[in-house]
């Protein structure tokens, strides 16, 4: 618990925003991981616990959920140097599998890209 308390909570509020609802910047694949982890897990919870498909809060989830999804594959992609428009293909259902776990396996481009320097790995 002493680790969490080295940033105040608004700054923790940022990174939060900047590494979900954002597409700034680049991230890596310990990031990108996290990201997906967290879509996954929300996912299914709510699944599992509003199992009525005519819940409007499942749709609302869906929403935020490809949104976190396709923001950080854009952000994955820029670390990657590649076409931001391959971002799309995580919207495809089956064909997403192949490409999030391609974005979770690649490495990123080293040094300086158009989209700006590499960052350091996510740390406390």
């Amino acid at each position: 618990m002493a680790l969490l308390t080295k940033k105040p909570f608004t700054e923790w509020l940022l990174i939060l925003a900047k590494l979900y609802f954002l597409p700034i910047g680049r991230i890596g694949r310990i990031e990108f991981s996290i990201a997906f982890s967290t879509v996954f897990i929300l996912g299914f919870i709510v699944v599992i616990f509003l199992n009525n498909p005519n819940n409007q809060f499942i749709m609302i989830n869906l929403i935020i959920c490809m949104w976190i999804l396709v923001v950080n594959a854009i952000k994955r992609l820029k670390d990657l140097n590649s076409k931001l428009w391959y971002a799309i293909f995580v919207i495809i259902p089956v064909l997403n599998l192949f490409v999030l776990l391609g974005l979770m396996l690649s490495e990123g481009t080293p040094g300086i890209n158009p989209y700006g320097p590499r960052k350091k790995p996510l740390s406390l």
